[in-house]
């Protein structure tokens, strides 16, 4: 890459100045880095949740990439918008840092603000620098790291069960190990790599979390989704169903080699409220909002998903 690209020159003076001024913050705004985040919000009904179940509301976070491409602020922002979600656990899918563990404290510095319990599993980011090191540094401020392991969560009088699949993009990952405590329970799965929910939905799980792609980053009509396929993604951005198993691809926070964000990848919190299907309803069905607007209404009787998304059967 030509040193004299626009984009260089801005990395150049962010390792100069440490933390960027607020004029560039607001010049930064108008080309996709906004240091604020999207708040996503999604009444989810699965059919294989037990009917009378209570919902369960999460703050999925995921790809913060603390460091120089990744504005200070926005984790800030984006931690605030887990917290005003009131949910009843805030689950992170890994990708904390990007090319060095120089922002590590930074990151801890931010993430120990979250004010309910938090569940983590790693990104392959991490495992590229130092995972040990990642973990212990999470570890420190209360966040349980599950490297291929479940644990029970009680959340209104009821249990679930939380399992942390590792980084599969380097190879830790063992799904059979990470499912071996499960005995039939309302199960909800982190995985930083989405590629693992078909045989997530083989066994039992409801819902799974994941992240790694950004959502694409730059959309430019289909040309980013037709590349990300190519690399052998079938899960891009969004929502997805594997079997009956509902997926979620978060856009993700931060960004680890260059910041830009284009309109339909922009950074965002997602706010998921999980309950059993309808009798005789969608094995599926997803009611959204976004912002402002708070948590929507559960999809009621006969609705199916608030738009058409694809169907990731187990090969």
């Amino acid at each position: 890459m030509n040193e004299d690209t626009s984009s260089s020159r801005w990395i150049r003076r962010r390792q100069l100045s440490g933390q960027p001024r607020p004029s560039r913050e607001i010049l930064a705004s108008a080309v996709g880095r906004s240091s604020l985040v999207t708040r996503r919000y999604y009444g989810v009904r699965v059919a294989r949740l037990p009917s009378g179940l209570p919902p369960l509301r999460i703050a999925h976070l995921t790809d913060l990439h603390v460091g120089r491409v990744t504005p200070e602020a926005r984790l800030i922002a984006a931690v605030e918008a887990a917290n005003e979600l009131d949910p009843d656990v805030v689950c992170l899918t890994g990708d904390y840092v990007a090319h060095s563990l120089r922002y590590l404290p930074r990151l801890t510095h931010c993430l120990k603000a979250l004010k309910r319990p938090a569940f983590a599993t790693l990104g392959n980011h991490d495992y590229w620098q130092d995972g040990g090191a990642v973990r212990r540094a999470l570890e420190a401020i209360g966040i349980h790291v599950l490297m291929n392991e479940s644990v029970e969560l009680m959340a209104a009088g009821r249990k679930w069960r939380l399992v942390g699949i590792d980084d599969a993009v380097t190879n830790h990952h063992d799904v059979r190990r990470a499912f071996a405590q499960c005995n039939g329970e309302p199960t909800v799965v982190l995985s930083h790599l989405a590629e693992l929910a078909p045989d997530c939905a083989g066994r039992g799980a409801s819902l799974v979390l994941s992240g790694h792609t950004h959502g694409g980053q730059v959309r430019t009509g289909g040309v980013v989704d037709l590349v990300m396929r190519r690399m052998g993604h079938r899960y891009i951005m969004g929502w997805y169903a594997a079997g009956e198993t509902a997926v979620y691809v978060n856009r993700g926070v931060g960004a680890a080699v260059f910041p830009w964000r284009s309109r339909h990848a922009r950074a965002e919190v997602a706010g998921i409220e999980l309950s059993p299907g309808l009798d005789r309803g969608p094995r599926i069905s997803i009611a959204a909002a976004e912002s402002d607007h708070g948590w929507p209404a559960p999809p009621a009787h006969g609705d199916g998903v608030a738009a058409p998304f694809p169907r990731v059967e187990r090969t």
